[in-house]
């Protein structure tokens, strides 16, 4: 009887274990080498770890995995549970820090997966590990990496979710269970960011389609695949269990069906994707062209081109998943319409899928390279890319002095009267307020409701959001007639008659129209700017012109007109990359008179966003009244072309 093929108990030993020891050794050093990565890139990710909290929705992604909550659509849940998870085991005592570092750990974790997903493609290993550095040192990713966001997180499901199911195309009889794996990290990603869903389209349609002749599975291996989906997507189910619960960050009510297909689906941000006319689309796409070359080194984009071909050649079934979901990203990403300043994360799967085509370029010029010299040179020349990005995009990605956001917070609240309540409004500031008082109990006596209903709502019960926007409005009004101490964080619609926006410090306090403003007893808003790091961030630089923005308001109600037109100026050139900001500051100069200056900043707002009906017709107005007729007529022209009349 022969035993040399049968394992214990008599059965025969499956190909696994019959494994080529070479193989073994070689998987070994691939897990070392992954390993490897993921702590050198958790180390540079600590380095530049931002340890307060951030801007935009930084604090409300803090708030909401510190205790639980139900954050802004998509709600996100699986970074939530993750990031809460992870937090807890840190010994940081800052709940900002311990979600931003739990954030990084989990960003770090897209290189070895990334890395390995292209060691399963047969790239050299070298070429292998260059790529994984290029994805985890590019600049956005990066910056998305070492604050509280989802976007590290989304790249690293979305990079398994490719792996698993290229997996599936090439598994054998272990074919189904590898199907239900992959669409169970199909419906796992759906849940990190709608991006994920750009890439479902093509990862999944690799894994069914092996053929024609294997259309007589192709029913079973789809009904795998959905009930996979089925379990990751039932993550969702959290934001069902949570939702009001506790004091963590609900972005609002989601207890009808209605509310909650609107929240997991992104309804918020439909009416952004429109098709825009030719000019703006061209715009939008050389705005691409410019960040992939501000991502990497110039000298590698040849290799991502060359990559492509490469990939088709070698890899057809990489290559389709790869460039399927780089075409839907680019597609989506040029007709959605936002600030350009943040315009750059909604196309992060196109930039990991450059990555993926940079590896499979430089994978062929590593196998050219080592038919020529020694092995060790062509090893260090692939891996040079990866070292050069990491240096390269070091001070843009830094954020360990980025802790002018927690200052502003800080110093909105503490400057308040006693009991006052504050009405936030928009996202620069309102999410960093919020998780200071609400988080870490700065002023508990003061009352932060946000204007639209996101956080702390005035509109108490449910129904349509029309209708909770007149209760809030109503709520407000009422506030003011119990002669309550309001203040505004931005001066926008005073919800009654009879009352003005004075400003008072960092924020206005609604007072009576006729009566004097109080003394403002607090400190000049430029004074924290001394404390505060430099971060290359127009997100930053905004909150930064805000503080002379502020200063400038305060001038201005004092009477002191030509101090205050300088210090909105100051504000201007602080954020050169906010529309909106070169927009308000070109319009209270146009308030005092200062023309020249004022059609300076609005043009500047036009070149930012060109897109946008009212610089125009605010550059219109001055140009008119300045009697420069023919630069009107060429503002009209422009207008026109992107298709706005002033």
């Amino acid at each position: 009887m022969r035993h040399g093929n049968r394992a214990l108990g008599g059965r025969r030993r499956p190909p696994a274990a019959r494994a080529d020891p070479a193989r073994g050794v070689s998987l070994r050093r691939d897990w070392l080498v992954a390993a490897g990565l993921y702590l050198a890139t958790v180390a540079v990710y600590l380095r530049t770890l931002c340890a307060w909290v951030y801007v935009e929705g930084s604090g409300e992604l803090i708030g909401a995995a510190w205790w639980l909550g139900t954050p802004h659509p998509t709600g996100y849940p699986l970074y939530v549970l993750l990031a809460r998870s992870v937090a807890l085991l840190l010994p940081i005592a800052s709940p900002a820090a311990a979600v931003n570092g739990a954030t990084a750990l989990l960003s770090a974790g897209a290189a070895p997966v990334f890395y390995l997903l292209l060691r399963q493609r047969a790239l050299p290993r070298a070429s292998a590990a260059s790529a994984a550095c290029l994805l985890v040192s590019g600049r956005t990713f990066w910056s998305q990496a070492v604050v509280a966001e989802v976007y590290g997180l989304f790249v690293l499901v979305s990079v398994l979710l490719l792996a698993v199911c290229l997996k599936a195309r090439d598994a054998g009889s272990s074919r189904g269970r590898w199907l239900l794996l992959s669409g169970y990290v199909g419906g796992l990603a759906a849940t990190c960011h709608l991006q994920a869903v750009l890439l479902l389209p093509s990862a999944l349609g690799v894994a069914l389609w092996r053929g024609r002749k294997h259309l007589v599975g192709l029913a079973g291996d789809t009904s795998r695949l959905l009930v996979g989906g089925a379990g990751g997507a039932s993550l969702l189910l959290y934001l069902l269990v949570r939702n009001d619960i506790g004091p963590g960050f609900h972005w609002g009510s989601l207890g009808t069906t209605g509310e909650l297909y609107d929240h997991v689906t992104g309804a918020l941000y439909q009416a952004s994707f429109v098709l825009p006319p030719s000019p703006v689309l061209l715009a939008a796409l050389a705005r691409l062209g410019g960040q992939l070359a501000s991502e990497w080194p110039a000298f590698l984009l040849p290799a991502g081109v060359w990559g492509t071909a490469v990939a088709w050649r070698r890899d057809r079934p990489f290559a389709v998943a790869v460039l399927g979901a780089a075409a839907l990203n680019l597609t989506a990403g040029v007709v959605y319409h936002r600030d350009p300043a943040g315009i750059h994360v909604f196309f992060l799967l196109l930039l990991t899928c450059a990555c993926a085509t940079m590896g499979a370029g430089l994978g062929d010029l590593e196998r050219r390279l080592r038919r020529r010299m020694s092995s060790v040179v062509p090893a260090l020349i692939i891996l040079s890319p990866g070292v050069t990005t990491v240096a390269a995009n070091w001070d843009t990605n830094d954020r360990s002095g980025a802790n002018l956001p927690e200052l502003y917070g800080r110093q909105v609240l503490q400057e308040l009267p006693p009991d006052t309540v504050l009405l936030t409004d928009g996202d620069d500031a309102s999410y960093i307020v919020d998780y200071l008082h609400r988080v870490e109990g700065v002023r508990p006596d003061v009352r932060i409701f946000h204007r639209m209903g996101r956080g702390t709502d005035m509109a108490v019960g449910t129904g349509p959001e029309s209708a909770r926007a007149r209760r809030r409005r109503h709520s407000e009004a009422s506030l003011l007639s119990s002669d309550q101490v309001v203040h505004f964080l931005v001066a926008r619609n005073m919800p009654a008659r009879g009352f003005r926006f004075s400003p008072r410090g960092l924020s206005y306090r609604a007072i009576r129209v006729g009566e004097a403003a109080l003394p403002d007893t607090s400190p000049a808003p430029t004074a924290l700017l001394s404390e505060a790091g430099v971060v290359d961030d127009p997100w930053v630089d905004k909150l930064r012109a805000n503080c002379w923005y502020m200063e400038a308001e305060a001038l201005k109600q004092q009477g002191r007109s030509r101090l205050a037109a300088d210090r909105y100026s100051q504000a201007g050139r602080a954020a050169p990359r906010s529309r909106s900001m070169n927009y308000n500051v070109g319009l209270q100069l146009l308030r005092l008179n200062e023309l020249e200056a004022a059609a300076g900043f609005v043009m500047k707002a036009i070149d930012i966003d060109p897109a946008r009906s009212g610089p125009y017709e605010l550059a219109a107005s001055i140009l008119t009244r300045l009697g420069r007729h023919a630069e009107v007529q060429q503002v009209h022209k422009r207008a026109s072309k992107w298709a706005y009349i002033p």
